[in-house]
Order: structure tokens, then sequence, then C-alpha cells
């Protein structure tokens, strides 16, 4: 599994130079998932997600919706009770992926998962749920919920001094 890790972080750091990197990591991380299903799920899930990055970021957009929607349709198979703090950031990933694709009632809902889980979760991590307040309240603005946004704006606000604004 540390190759795995290895290859996702190379792959996450250097998309733009190849994406063979996530690749490698996406067969071994399959590979571990295959042996040993309940300790590596999450690092297969999140190579997906990394996969589907790495196509947007490169404009492979068919390739990126692939793995994006295999991604989603593993977190479907899991139970609430389930989700670790990592769960959080895919989630997040995921909604900024549903974003990119103009699928904003995904993102709305990607994004909502990611901020349940900060807020239990994170109890000192004030960027992770500064990050997915503000795109909550973008999203909303960009829709013209304005309530929603002004919302999520105030909620947003009350983390800036350890986030930088």
């Amino acid at each position: 599994m540390q190759s795995a890790k290895i290859y996702r972080f190379y792959g996450e750091e250097y998309y733009l130079l190849s994406k063979a990197d996530y690749i490698k990591a996406l067969e071994l991380e399959s590979f571990v998932l295959e042996n040993d299903y309940d300790n590596h799920f999450v690092d297969v899930v999140a190579a997906h997600v990394g996969l589907a990055t790495t196509d947007m970021k490169i404009g492979h957009d068919d390739d990126a919706k692939r793995n994006l929607h295999r991604a989603c349709e593993m977190l479907e198979n899991i139970s609430q009770d389930d989700f670790s703090e990592e769960y959080a950031y895919i989630f997040y990933d995921i909604g900024l992926l549903y974003e990119y694709f103009n699928e904003t009632d995904k993102a709305l809902e990607y994004y909502n998962h990611a901020l349940k889980i900060e807020e239990t979760m994170f109890f000192d991590d004030d960027e992770t749920i500064y990050l997915t307040l503000k795109r909550l309240s973008e999203i909303y603005g960009q829709i013209n919920n304005l309530e929603m946004a002004e919302y999520y704006k105030n909620r947003a606000s009350l983390y800036p001094k350890r986030v930088g604004g």
C-alpha cells in the first residue's frame, strides 16, 4: 500500500507531467482493494477522484467523467458511519469536479457531504471548513439564491483570521 500512496502523491504533485502516475496508483490501489477491502477502500476512491481531476486538468473530460462517476458509485456502497476524515477531502474534490462540469446540484450535494464530515471531525481545521463554506456561498450566488449565498458567506466569515481571508 505504501507504493500506492507514493504514486498517488506523485500524481497529485505532477499531474501535468504525466497521467501515468495516477494510473499506476489506481492499479496498485485496486489490487489492494481486491485483497484487503476494509482497510484501503478510501484510497481507491481517492485514486479515482485524483485521476478524474488529472483528466479534467489536461482536457480529457470524458475520462474525467468516467472516473468521477466510478468514485461516486463506490461511495454509494458505504455507510455514513464508515466515513473518516479523508472522505471530507474526497467529497470536496468531487464537488469541484461537478462544479467544473456545470452540474450545480451535484456540486452542492457533495460540498454539503464534505461540510457535514468537516464539522463533525475537523474540530481544529478551520481552513477546510472555510473553503467548503466559501464554495457553497459562491455556487448559491451563481444560481441567484442570494439568501443561501449570504448564509454560507456569513458562516465562512467566522474563519478568516486562520485562513488568510
